[in-house]
């Protein structure tokens, strides 16, 4: 796609505001992180008498016991509600590309809707303190989007972007409030690739792609040895 695109990043004002965030705006935002063990991790509170907190506790339940814990040492500083239960999830902060349009006003109270949207968090191929460096291998192949999950950002210093890729398999919804817009949104042609390969990963048709990105991927592709097909692990 490198070599197909004049574009892939154009600088536009940020939106007045956050609710007005257009598909294709990069943001920075609490990318959440899933819950890869059996148990989850509950948080709870103790109160003494007078309704100050004495302590936090997490405790790590099985899920037939997640249901158990609802109205159980309820966390009143979250504004926890008797039928819910507070789990902690990791999240470390990421630019993300907001893939879905702003949410249309429904309820019909007379009083401001939640506004929330559909993000899709980057992640950088450079090393990290704490992990080894992606192989070369696996860059061209997210180059190549051989993996249906995956889109691949090209860099580029003046927009302050990393060389990076999407993980569609971590699509999150976030409210408006958990947005920071960036100056900068994909130039038309590099969104109507991702939202190609997005619907794609999505269960759309591989024959309905993108003009630009089916050439390039083929081409792609067949460079690395790998036969064209939705996706190579």
């Amino acid at each position: 796609m490198i070599e197909l695109l004049d574009r892939f990043y154009v600088r536009q004002p940020r939106p007045l505001a956050h609710s007005q965030c257009e598909p294709g705006r990069i943001c920075d935002t609490a990318a959440v992180y899933l819950l890869e063990s059996a148990r989850i991790p509950v948080l709870e509170a103790q109160y003494d008498s007078a309704g100050m907190v004495q302590r936090y506790i997490v405790r790590h339940v099985r899920q037939q016991q997640f249901r158990q814990r609802q109205g159980v040492n309820p966390v009143y500083e979250i504004n926890q509600r008797s039928d819910e239960v507070s789990v902690i999830r990791r999240h470390k902060w990421r630019p993300a590309i907001v893939v879905s349009s702003p949410c249309d006003a429904w309820r019909a109270q007379p009083r401001q809707h939640d506004e929330c949207f559909v993000v899709a968090p980057l992640y950088s191929f450079g090393a990290r303190v704490e992990k080894q460096p992606y192989p070369q291998t696996f860059i061209d192949r997210v180059k190549a989007y051989a993996y249906n999950q995956l889109f691949y950002m090209p860099p580029d210093g003046r927009y302050g972007i990393q060389e990076s890729f999407v993980r569609f398999d971590r699509l999150q919804v976030v409210h408006e409030r958990w947005l920071v817009p960036r100056s900068v949104v994909l130039d038309t042609d590099f969104l109507d690739a991702l939202q190609s390969w997005l619907q794609a990963y999505l269960g759309g048709d591989l024959a309905a792609l993108n003009d630009v990105l089916s050439l390039y991927r083929e081409e792609k592709l067949s460079a690395l040895g790998i036969t064209n097909r939705g996706s190579d692990t």
